[in-house]
């Protein structure tokens, strides 16, 4: 099932406490530059974005077999 992108933003404001504290910790957040992205391999990319989308709490990301 694909979710809408309203509702996964629903979703996210919901989990974070409201839409304002949503966009303040997307605005917080810190990017890297496309270049760092690319240069990164893809196993790491995987990783950093599960750790957004799951929160720093992932301990498998790093501790996997």
């Amino acid at each position: 099932m694909i979710r809408d992108f309203g509702e996964i933003v629903a979703l996210a404001a919901r989990r974070m406490g409201g839409l304002p504290l949503l966009k303040q910790a997307l605005v917080a957040a810190p990017a890297l530059p496309p270049p760092a992205i690319t240069s990164m391999p893809e196993d790491r990319v995987l990783a950093e974005m599960t750790r957004w989308i799951f929160g720093s709490s992932s301990f498998g990301v790093d501790h996997r077999p």
